[in-house]
């Protein structure tokens, strides 16, 4: 049936206007057109689409019924805003009002079947509990029928970072037992909403990261709360039991679709691999880094080494245990790269590295030499086969996971926002990364591993956190510099042409070929 575009498309200044009703009509979504690796036939199913967050992209901040969130509030901030130039999210991508012409266009210059977005809890519920907005969900609708419009599916996730800064001031957001009750009657409330429109849901993404980086001795992203390594595994033990109520409202509610959570690492490799020490060291790095956020979800409680540590500040209930246990459709692996790892020595509850008691390098403190290429990220080096090959192995041979996604993974490129146009277009040093990342995708398919999925980052640059918009993993490029001023004309990147050409087109992954 042909698709038919209606005023979705051209009511983008006031999304709650549009008739929402109409939005549907003469439309039938398209089976999903064979996918490739390396010239071979993907498993019905498989997941190719791209992915964006609200709060890196939206812009709008304080249109319509939204209210702050903690980075709106971490970032206005003079004082906590260490961003290049002092920038934020205020506008970024504009996607608010430009949704009618991105979603198209990620559509067409990338060949994604799937569009992957976060919802802001900001515009859906603004007070952080209670009223629903109209122009929130409204806007949300919008965007997965546009979506659905141009033949692609939704992978749609609850919570990407940027909790209303109403529950922080309130009770401390993640740090308190309340955040499960409201992230549950959040969740429910979308999921009565929309719960039938998106093919995957997401409870959150990375909770690791957004309690590590966001608590602790000096947290350097939202809400900036000056602690310790104890609030970090607070945060991280209610997010777990807020996934948990999350899913369990899912499942209640018995609607369409799969749901899952994304959690991020790397592959923590032994320094010296003849060493047992070193060895032991790694193993315990993952169950640290890793497992503490997956085990729970498999097995019902944290990995045996985390709680040997007796560092841990809170424990499951046998209840909460029989909650979070099997509670994923899926997983999503947010993977960028890797690190070497050896005891620390002498340690104890003093030293930094306390209570995982391990020295990580990305550098061979022997040698001098990088785990992998660098990148315009400190912390990401280019080592795809013991990042992307290596997750999938350890959370398939430890966890017994099956439905294993590729959720993130991406680079920014060296000096990329002051390249001229046509050298960031020709991005080759991104499509070496996403090379490799391929070759290990395949690597492990054929190894009989449950790969399904493989979402990049970015469909679009956008807002990186901290990094602003200095660093840019986007497949599609926008024009503004540095402090995020220019004219968000979009360009698609070379980069997105190849992965069109290898996983629509069945090019190989060698050469590059983008016919």
């Amino acid at each position: 049936m042909e698709i038919t575009f209606l005023n979705f498309l051209v009511c983008p200044r006031d999304p709650a206007r549009c008739c929402l009703p109409l939005l549907l009509v003469g439309f039938a979504a398209a089976a999903p057109a064979q996918l490739f690796l390396d010239g071979k036939a993907l498993p019905e199913g498989f997941i190719y689409g791209c992915a964006t967050s609200a709060y890196q992209i939206e812009g709008a901040w304080n249109a319509d019924d939204k209210s702050p969130s903690i980075w709106d509030v971490f970032l206005h901030n003079k004082t906590t805003n260490d961003v290049t130039y002092g920038s934020n999210g205020d506008v970024a991508d504009d996607f608010y009002h430009r949704y009618p012409t991105d979603i198209p266009l990620f559509r067409n210059a990338l060949a994604v079947q799937t569009y992957d977005f976060t919802i802001a809890w900001t515009r859906i519920m603004p007070a952080g509990r209670g009223a629903l907005s109209d122009k929130g969900l409204a806007f949300y609708r919008n965007v997965i029928r546009a979506s659905n419009a141009v033949g692609m599916s939704n992978i749609c996730t609850l919570y990407h970072w940027d909790l209303p800064q109403s529950l922080q001031d309130e009770y401390g957001g993640w740090l308190s037992r309340n955040i499960v009750d409201d992230f549950r009657a959040y969740a429910k409330a979308v999921f009565k909403a929309l719960g039938d429109d998106c093919s995957h849901w997401v409870t959150m993404n990375e909770p690791r990261t957004f309690c590590t980086e966001g608590f602790g001795p000096d947290p350097d992203s939202a809400p900036g709360v000056v602690s310790t390594f104890k609030e970090q595994y607070t945060c991280m033990h209610y997010a777990l039991l807020a996934h948990a109520a999350a899913v369990e409202e899912f499942r209640l509610g018995g609607y369409k679709g799969k749901i899952g959570i994304k959690v991020d690492g790397g592959v923590s490799l032994p320094l010296d691999p003849s060493s047992a020490a070193d060895r032991e060291a790694a193993a315990r790095t993952m169950d640290f880094e890793v497992g503490r956020d997956v085990a729970p979800l498999y097995t019902g409680d944290y990995p045996p080494s985390v709680l040997a540590s007796g560092a841990l500040p809170l424990k499951f209930t046998a209840a909460e245990k029989k909650m979070l246990k099997g509670s994923v459709d899926f997983i999503g692996l947010d993977f960028y790269t890797s690190q070497w790892v050896t005891p620390t020595k002498n340690c104890t509850p003093d030293s930094d590295t306390y209570p995982e008691c391990t020295d990580q390098f990305q550098q061979d403190p022997r040698t001098g030499l990088d785990i992998g290429r660098p990148t315009a990220s400190s912390w990401n080096f280019d080592a795809p086969h013991a990042t992307i090959y290596g997750g999938i192995k350890y959370l398939a041979e430890t966890y017994n996971a099956t439905n294993i996604l590729i959720s993130e993974t991406g680079m920014g490129v060296l000096n990329e926002t002051n390249l001229p146009l046509e050298q960031v277009l020709e991005d080759v040093d991104r499509i070496a990364w996403y090379r490799g990342v391929l070759s290990a995708m395949r690597q492990a398919l054929d190894d009989g591993f449950p790969l399904t999925g493989f979402i990049p980052w970015s469909c679009i640059d956008n807002f990186e956190w901290t990094d602003g918009y200095n660093v840019r993993f986007g497949l599609i490029q926008v024009a503004y510099d540095a402090a995020g001023k220019g004219s968000q004309a979009r360009h698609p990147k070379l980069s997105g042409a190849y992965l069109k050409g290898v996983l629509t087109k069945g090019n190989p992954i060698n050469p590059y070929n983008f016919v």
